[in-house]
């Protein structure tokens, strides 16, 4: 933890830690645990903009700590429709049906965010069927890399 002395440096730390350092969504369900069970409210609200698989766990993180009355909001609707960031599609002559992928560590992509949300170092060197870096590389520098 980090004490910022001017706000330069504060801007500066919230956005390292924001764009850099791993999300420890298991300290952060406790910790937001531990401060609405300390409010001693019987009702707890949880509001979000599309139900994901972080507002059901912090659901059930409050629910095992104690909270009895819990309610699930979807604020989606606040969102105006006419935002729309897809653009216009009656012209283009592709359509994505699906998609597949090789994934560090996951079987599919919900397992990769799943590896991504706990924050896990998975990385290692790429197998050499698909690319053999000893014969592309040159680790020492000295020569051209193919």
């Amino acid at each position: 933890c980090q004490t910022a002395t001017n706000t330069l440096e504060l801007v500066r730390t919230a956005l390292h830690e924001m764009l850099v350092e791993p999300v420890r969504w298991d300290s952060l369900l406790s910790e937001v645990v531990s401060q609405v069970t300390s409010a001693s409210n019987a009702q707890c609200s949880v509001s979000a903009f599309g139900v994901t698989s972080i507002t059901n766990s912090l659901a059930s993180a409050l629910k095992n700590g104690g909270q009895s009355a819990i309610t699930v909001r979807d604020q989606s609707a606040w969102v105006p429709a006419d935002h729309d960031s897809r653009g216009r599609t009656q012209n283009d002559k592709i359509a994505i049906v699906g998609m597949s992928g090789r994934f560090p560590g996951a079987a599919n992509p919900e397992a990769l965010w799943d590896l991504l949300e706990r924050g896990l170092d998975v990385h290692r060197e790429v197998p050499a069927d698909r690319f053999d870096a000893k014969a592309h590389c040159d680790p020492s520098g000295k020569g051209k890399n193919k």
